[in-house]
C-alpha cells in the first residue's frame, strides 16, 4: 500500500482517501435494513440518553434480517456498566475529544471526522468545538446535514489514518484505538505533518468540505435510508 508520507503536507481528495480506505480494508458493507437501524439508533442516542439492547430490538422489529442486525449494532457500540448503548458510529455520550451539540443535547464524538457526516445521518445541524491536538487551538464549527456552514478559524484540515484490518472484526473499541484517536482538526499543515511523523503513521489530510464528501462517499449506503 504507498500512502502519502507522514511528513508531506499534500492536501488529498475525498476520491483518494476512500481508496485508501479501501486499500487498507476499511469498507462497511451493510445491508439497508442493517443502514437503517444504525439511522434509527443514532437518532435515539442523540436524544442524549443511553439506548438500551431491547430498543434496538423493538427498532429493528420490522426488518427483515432483524437479528444480524441487531447483532452488527450490539459489536460495534460502546456500553454502559448496564450493557445500554452510550456509543454508535462515532457518535457517543461518553467524554471524547470532539463536543458535537445537536439539539441542545451536548454529546461527543470517536474522531474529528465524525462531526462532518453524523449531520447528514441524523438530519440535523451540529454545533462542534474541537482543539487541534499539535497546537492546543481551538476549533469550532457548524455543520448542516447538506454540508459545513462555518468554521473558526476558517482553514481547518482533517487528518485519516490508514490502519489495517488484518482480518480482525471492527469494534468500537478497536475503531477508537487504532482510527479514531488519530483523526483530529487541525489548523497548521506543517504541525499537523510533525505531529504524525513523530508517531511514524501513514496519513493524509484533507479539507472540512472534502472530509464532508468522504463521508458521502463511505456511508451512502446508510445515508440512502435517512
Amino acid at each position: 500500500m504507498t500512502d502519502t508520507p507522514a511528513t508531506e503536507t499534500k492536501i488529498s481528495t475525498a476520491t483518494e482517501v476512500a481508496e485508501k480506505l479501501d486499500r487498507a480494508g476499511l469498507r462497511l458493507d451493510i445491508s439497508p435494513g442493517t443502514a437503517r437501524l444504525i439511522v434509527r439508533a443514532l437518532r435515539r442516542l442523540a436524544e442524549g440518553r443511553p439506548v438500551s439492547m431491547e430498543e434496538i430490538a423493538e427498532l429493528a422489529s420490522d426488518l427483515d434480517n432483524a437479528d444480524e442486525a441487531v447483532s452488527l449494532i450490539d459489536q460495534m457500540s460502546e456500553k454502559d456498566g448496564d450493557g445500554n448503548i452510550v456509543g454508535h458510529m462515532g457518535l457517543s455520550l461518553n467524554d471524547h475529544p470532539h463536543k458535537f451539540e445537536v439539539d441542545g443535547h451536548e454529546l461527543r464524538t470517536w474522531c474529528a471526522w465524525d462531526t462532518l457526516f453524523l449531520p447528514a445521518l441524523l438530519g440535523q445541524t451540529a454545533h462542534v468545538v474541537s482543539k487541534d491536538p499539535a497546537s492546543g487551538e481551538e476549533v469550532r464549527l457548524k455543520v448542516a446535514p447538506a454540508g459545513v456552514e462555518r468554521t473558526r478559524p476558517d482553514e481547518i484540515l482533517v487528518s485519516i489514518v490508514f490502519p489495517q484490518s488484518e482480518g480482525e472484526a471492527w469494534s468500537a473499541e478497536r475503531a477508537q484505538a487504532l482510527f479514531c484517536s488519530f483523526v483530529h482538526f487541525f489548523t497548521d499543515r506543517e504541525a499537523a505533518a510533525r505531529w504524525f511523523a513523530e508517531r511514524n503513521m501513514p496519513v493524509s489530510f484533507i479539507t472540512v468540505d472534502e472530509a464532508v464528501k468522504l463521508g458521502r462517499i463511505r456511508f451512502a449506503n446508510i445515508i440512502a435510508q435517512t
